[in-house]
């Protein structure tokens, strides 16, 4: 496991540019299965996909789901009172 803080190198809100400021200190270890596991000083843990055959899949998958097909370009809409 590495801890990191904002005296370390690698700028954490530079990575996490939502993170509040008091989460700059975190700390982080990798996974079995090509994942990089996450925890803040404020208790949130996040799970980020690091390997590239499950990027892959992932982003099929989020293609079927939103409907995306072919070079057709994607199209979102937010309509009134939906936000």
């Amino acid at each position: 496991m590495i801890l990191c803080n904002s005296s370390a190198t690698t700028n954490v809100s530079r990575h996490m540019p939502w993170a509040p400021a008091s989460t700059n200190e975190l700390a982080m270890t990798k996974t079995h299965d090509e994942h990089l596991v996450t925890v803040d000083l404020s208790g949130t843990v996040r799970v980020w996909e690091t390997g590239t055959k499950q990027l892959a899949k992932s982003l099929d998958e989020w293609h079927r789901m939103i409907g995306a097909q072919g070079d057709r370009p994607l199209q979102v809409c937010i309509l009134p009172g939906e936000l």
